[in-house]
């Protein structure tokens, strides 16, 4: 009880920003030696003990200290939570350097308290003095202060998923965005530019700086692909892609089907009917000499319809092409 009582006088006797700090020490140290009485048999001494000097424990552990002090036998305190929690871990008091340095002449004189700080405390030294306030808000817990490096967590970054601004009639000014003048030369002989639909400055700009972050190849080739039909008589009306992306079927208003082959192959029309004859059937490239390669072409033209073509289906080997038309027919 004597050594505990230097302590107190110790603290009592600090300058007043060095108090504030060292207070944090009572209960641990308190604690500790109480636990000892009760471990050692001593359960008069430990009663005593708690009786003259639980007054001086600071008013945020005033509960803490109402439990250790009913406890009263060694089997009672080896199965109490709230000594197994203060025996099983080390209670974290933060003070500053400056504190620490002014304790240590009273630790080289004090060898029971100096003992329970080396063995139930963690000492975390900290800069500069801290206030009697933000001491006293720091005090409470069941282990003593929050470590510096348990306060240390990941910090998590995002965007809100949903905006609900325009939901809550918040909606938000967007900033004008200035055109750019393009002042490069323009082609005399190309198309105005009101007739192909251009993106705006800022969606040239993000597609400008996507197109660094791809290789576009033959093994790679870009996912999206963009077509502008020019001169289409009577207006485009329908289209097809083949399943395999090698053809693109367009249909027009004025009854006119084109096909177009979108890779390096040609396509080969049948050849006459009397150069048809003329194959031997027996032969091994019959069904290869049957095509025309003299008329081979990237694209070809298909008339019959009697009005705009409407809707255009490639079969799935791309043999056949299917189309209909205004006129209430069905081509094959």
């Amino acid at each position: 009880m004597r050594e505990f009582s230097t302590l107190l006088s110790h603290i009592d006797s600090s300058f007043d920003n060095f108090r504030a700090e060292l207070s944090a020490l009572i209960f641990p140290v308190f604690a500790h030696l109480y636990i000892q009485l009760i471990a050692e048999g001593r359960s008069l001494q430990a009663a005593l003990f708690g009786e003259k000097f639980s007054r001086y424990v600071p008013s945020m552990y005033e509960e803490q200290t109402k439990l250790l002090t009913r406890i009263s036998t060694h089997s009672q305190a080896v199965n109490h939570a709230l000594v197994q929690a203060l025996t099983k871990n080390q209670f974290v008091v933060r003070i500053s350097k400056s504190a620490i340095k002014q304790l240590e002449p009273f630790l080289t004189r004090n060898s029971t308290v100096r003992d329970v700080m080396r063995d139930h405390l963690h000492i975390e030294a900290i800069d500069g003095s801290r206030t009697k306030s933000a001491t006293e808000a720091s005090l409470g817990g069941i282990l003593g202060q929050v470590s510096k490096q348990e306060r240390r967590h990941k910090m998590f970054y995002g965007t809100i998923k949903e905006d609900f601004s325009t939901q809550l009639g918040l909606e938000k000014k967007r900033p004008k965005i200035k055109e750019r003048n393009d002042n490069k030369k323009k082609d005399a002989n190309g198309p105005s530019p009101d007739r192909i639909p251009l993106p705006i400055a800022s969606e040239k700009r993000y597609m400008k700086e996507s197109g660094k972050k791809m290789r576009i190849s033959v093994d790679t080739p870009p996912s999206v692909c963009l077509y502008t039909v020019l001169n289409s008589p009577g207006g485009l009306t329908a289209s097809d892609v083949a399943e395999d992306s090698e053809a693109l079927a367009l249909g027009f208003g004025n009854s006119r089907i084109q096909v177009h082959a979108l890779n390096e192959e040609k396509f080969r029309p049948y050849k006459k009917i009397d150069q048809l004859e003329l194959i031997e059937q027996e032969s091994e490239d019959a069904l290869d000499q049957v095509y025309d390669d003299s008329e081979a072409s990237t694209s070809l033209i298909f008339q019959g319809h009697n009005g705009p073509v409407y809707s255009l289906s490639f079969s799935p080997d791309k043999r056949l092409l299917l189309s209909s038309s205004r006129d209430g027919t069905v081509r094959l």
